[in-house]
C-alpha cells in the first residue's frame, strides 16, 4: 500500500463511498428517485469495468 496507485484506488474508493452517502441523502430527502438510481447504476459499471480491466491485465 505504499505504491502511488494503491493509495490512488484507495483514495477513489473513499470518495465515491462519501459522494454516493451524501448524494443517498439528499436524494433520499428531497425525492429524486430516479437520479439516485442513475448514480448507483453508473457507478456500479464503473465497478464492473474496472473489475474486468483488472482481470485481463492479470492474464
Amino acid at each position: 500500500m505504499n505504491t502511488f496507485p494503491g493509495w490512488g484506488v484507495v483514495t477513489g474508493i473513499v470518495s465515491v463511498v462519501a459522494y454516493m452517502g451524501a448524494m443517498t441523502y439528499f436524494c433520499i430527502k428531497q425525492k429524486c428517485y430516479g437520479q439516485l438510481a442513475q448514480s448507483y447504476a453508473f457507478i456500479l459499471m464503473w465497478v464492473v469495468i474496472y473489475i474486468i480491466q483488472q482481470n485481463i491485465a492479470a492474464s
